[in-house]
């Protein structure tokens, strides 16, 4: 399952060039990402009671849940599709794929937000138990209204990934959404507001940036080809093949996010508002490392499908390897210090949040076998696997709901890290087993493997050994992750061509 170091060099220098700038560019996005989305998890949780945080904590994950599914799967289609007719010089092929992709979204995300709309009292009682939520049907009004924003910008931004641009994800995903939720949530925490100011703080910045990922795409679109020699049937898409492969993502996608904020949603509902917002809060912070796992997705997939489209597998595969490298350097530093200092990280969210340690530890550990596995759902879907994809999936949801309410009525927000750890686990496994038994596609190297022993030794060892030896002193745990930060850099540094860091350092972004 180790391949040696050789098998992460490239076939010639361009191989990686431009995924390792994309890569770069979109980790320094997913930084800036991921602190926005902690500062909005800390004001809303020093700044509500926990019983209204509990309540913008699982309308917003049910609006989250909404909007994936109303997206039928098309954000991560449309990259595969636009990449691959890149890749085969089509360009006719692009604007067929976003009309198969834009029309029935929009369709479906605004029939999701009239229904949710309508269903707002049944929901609330559902998802939150007896709290009292003010203003509740607007609420879940101004939430309904933004699921065919949210969705119709989530496809459009996906497409310009597959035209080979990072640069509207990394400046409207990365930066500007985040931060001007992060904003205006402080500031309607600042000027009083309850639930519902926050929610429509939180919300307030979609349209903004889907009327300028529209601008953007818009712009990087290729001039149509017209070749009169050629019947105008035979440059028609391929629709049924689109759907095909679209599909079986729908319905992965909304049980992904499903694995993501179900949990919260069955929490509120069993264990009241309060214990979702504990949980939620727990779990952000560990969450917050996906985006860097995130990050690599997104300048991988299109690459990776316009080799896997050309048939050259064996470059795939290095690409492969070589992507899990960057993500356990970018995630596990993270997922290793939240496993190790997991109540001191929990204080910075004032009272009654220290009983989200033990949740915290364990959706850690998890989360460093995940990143082990590198992008493999991306490998399952690019290669044409996308019902394997959803079969794994839907077992992982399947394990994560059943240990839920098995677990959830008893040890609470505990049982629920119990699900979603155990989820992680058997989905990544499987899908491991499916792309290396049947494809040839294994994600460690002794790169990575090195890469995940400094890692250990930096953010783990070092500060493990400050706290035993002060306790929970916050001071000189900072000061061992600091130094522990420093070392891990040099060792990076040292190892930065075997990483290919050289095809970052002082490159624009494409």
């Amino acid at each position: 399952m180790i391949a040696h170091d050789r098998a992460t060099a490239p076939a010639s220098a361009g191989s990686f060039r431009g995924v390792a700038r994309g890569g770069f560019a979109n980790l320094a996005g997913a930084i800036a990402s991921a602190a926005a989305n902690l500062l909005l998890v800390v004001v809303v949780a020093r700044g509500l009671p926990t019983p209204e945080a509990g309540v913008v904590f699982a309308t917003t994950s049910l609006f989250l849940l909404a909007e994936t599914g109303a997206r039928l799967g098309t954000d991560t289609s449309i990259v595969h599709f636009i990449a691959q007719a890149s890749a085969r010089g089509r360009p006719n092929d692009i604007t067929e794929y976003l009309r198969l992709a834009l029309k029935p979204v929009l369709v479906v995300a605004s029939a999701a937000g009239a229904a949710l709309a309508l269903a707002a009292p049944a929901v609330l009682t559902l998802i939150v138990g007896d709290t009292e939520v003010p203003h509740a049907r607007a609420l879940i009004a101004v939430l309904a209204a933004a699921v065919p924003i949210a969705a119709g910008y989530d496809v459009v931004i996906a497409a310009t990934r597959g035209l080979d641009t990072m640069k509207p994800t990394v400046v409207l995903e990365r930066l500007a959404r985040p931060a001007l939720q992060a904003v205006l949530v402080l500031g309607a925490v600042l000027a009083g507001g309850g639930a519902f100011a926050v929610v429509c703080a939180f919300i307030v910045p979609y349209p903004f940036v889907a009327a300028l990922a529209v601008v953007a795409l818009r712009h990087r679109i290729p001039k149509p080809v017209v070749d009169r020699s050629v019947p105008a049937t035979a440059d028609r898409v391929d629709g049924g093949r689109f759907w095909r492969f679209t599909l079986p993502r729908a319905f992965a996608g909304v049980l992904q996010i499903a694995l993501q904020r179900l949990d919260i949603l069955l929490v509120g509902a069993i264990r009241g508002a309060a214990a979702a917002a504990i949980y939620t809060a727990a779990t952000r912070f560990v969450v917050a490392g996906q985006l860097g796992n995130q990050a690599v997705w997104y300048a991988v997939q299109p690459r990776l499908a316009g080799l896997v489209a050309n048939d050259e597998l064996e470059a795939a595969r290095r690409l492969y390897r070589i992507s899990t490298a960057w993500i356990i350097a970018l995630t596990w530093p993270l997922f290793l210090v939240a496993a190790v200092a997991a109540p001191l990280i929990l204080r910075m969210l004032g009272r009654g949040y220290h009983s989200g340690g033990t949740v915290m530890v364990l959706l850690a550990l998890a989360m460093l076998l995940s990143s082990a596995c590198g992008l493999v759902d991306v490998v399952l879907i690019t290669v044409g696997k996308t019902t394997w994809n959803l079969l794994d999936t839907l077992l992982a949801f399947v394990v994560n709901v059943g240990v839920d309410l098995l677990l959830i009525p008893r040890f609470g927000i505990t049982g629920a890290a119990i699900g979603w750890a155990l989820a992680i686990v058997v989905r990544n496994v499987a899908a491991l087993v499916q792309v290396s038994s049947r494809f040839g596609f294994r994600p460690l190297s002794r790169l990575s493997v090195d890469v995940a022993a400094s890692a250990a030794v930096a953010f783990a060892a070092v500060p493990g050994a400050a706290l035993i030896a002060f306790g929970d002193d916050s001071r000189a745990i900072a000061v061992a992750v600091a130094a522990g930060a420093a070392g891990y850099a040099l060792q990076l540094w040292w190892m930065r061509r075997r990483l290919h860091l050289d095809f970052v350092v002082g490159r624009r972004l494409e």
